[in-house]
């Protein structure tokens, strides 16, 4: 059988099948001019709400740094305002090393020169003070401060944002809205106050926290003296691995559990929440349980 193929038939397909490359191709190159065209018009935008988001509309970046010379320092006290605040000791170091980043939101980002750090040395204590005026929308001052590993005290009194704390002797510290992070800790830490959360580790000495607030967790964890918490008005908290005894004042709502302890455990008053105890060396004394034994 012979099959006949009309040739105008044939060049009709091949028409249409060129044509419909062509209206693909057409339509793919449209498409891909108009993602360009908006990327290229909705780009700053979006990079915007992306700096809001990651950075908090912080703008203006402007760089804060000092040297102070620690030789005669025995006290390194740090006054905070809007920011993240780390605290580092290092081995070696004969001075104080500042590193600072103010900015402002978008809309008083020129006023950023008005955010200051100040210094001064007193009689053996090196103060490091932030300024930040209240007319600064979205006003902040990052600080990375490292000190010599035996400066012996580092006292912290910040007024909001995270407090991070690392091989200093020892530390005493307020924090009016944060968190606090403190580790490797040569000797006693003494926390006056905290609105928000606390996790304090590998602790040579004593741990004494007189108020913790909010809504957030603590964590204490490888102390080698006495924890005294006062009053924990935040959430729940978990105590563990304490070479001397345990003293909660006042347990709040939040659970609290206490193990693997030296010595002995008082918990005056615990409002809500459960209390759990392992492993307490000493005696256990709990609300409605003047004593006895974990």
């Amino acid at each position: 059988m012979i099959f006949y193929e009309d040739p105008d038939e044939k060049s009709s397909w091949m028409m249409r099948a060129f044509r419909n490359i062509v209206t693909w191709w057409a339509m793919f190159v449209g498409l891909f001019g108009v993602g360009i065209i908006s990327l290229l018009i909705l780009g700053p935008p979006l990079g915007a709400i992306y700096n809001v988001i990651v950075t908090g509309g912080c703008r203006g970046d402007s760089p804060r740094n000092v040297t102070i010379d620690a030789r005669e320092a025995t006290v390194l006290r740090v006054i905070g305002d809007r920011g993240d605040l780390s605290v580092v000791g290092r081995p070696g170091l004969t001075e104080i090393q500042v590193r600072g980043v103010a900015c402002a939101s978008h809309r008083s980002k020129d006023d950023v020169d008005s955010i200051v750090l100040n210094t001064s040395f007193e009689g053996g204590k090196i103060i490091v003070a932030v300024i930040i005026p209240a007319s600064i929308e979205g006003g902040r001052l990052d600080l990375e401060i490292l000190v010599p590993e035996d400066l012996p005290r580092v006292e912290i009194d910040d007024a909001h944002g995270p407090v991070f704390v690392t091989n200093v002797r020892e530390l005493e510290v307020t924090v009016g809205n944060g968190v606090l992070e403190a580790t490797r800790i040569g000797g006693s830490v003494n926390v006056s106050s905290l609105r928000g959360s606390m996790s304090l580790s590998d602790v040579l000495d004593d741990v004494t926290v007189d108020a913790i607030h909010g809504y957030g967790t603590v964590e204490i964890d490888g102390v080698g003296g006495s924890v005294v918490l006062g009053v924990n008005r935040s959430g729940p908290a978990k105590i563990a691995n304490v070479g001397g005894n345990v003293i909660v004042g006042n347990a709040g709502y939040g659970d609290l559990s206490v193990s693997r302890v030296a010595g002995y455990l008082l918990v005056e008053e615990n409002p809500g929440g459960q209390l759990q105890t392992d492993r307490i060396g000493g005696s256990v004394r709990l609300p409605g349980n003047s004593d006895g034994d974990s």
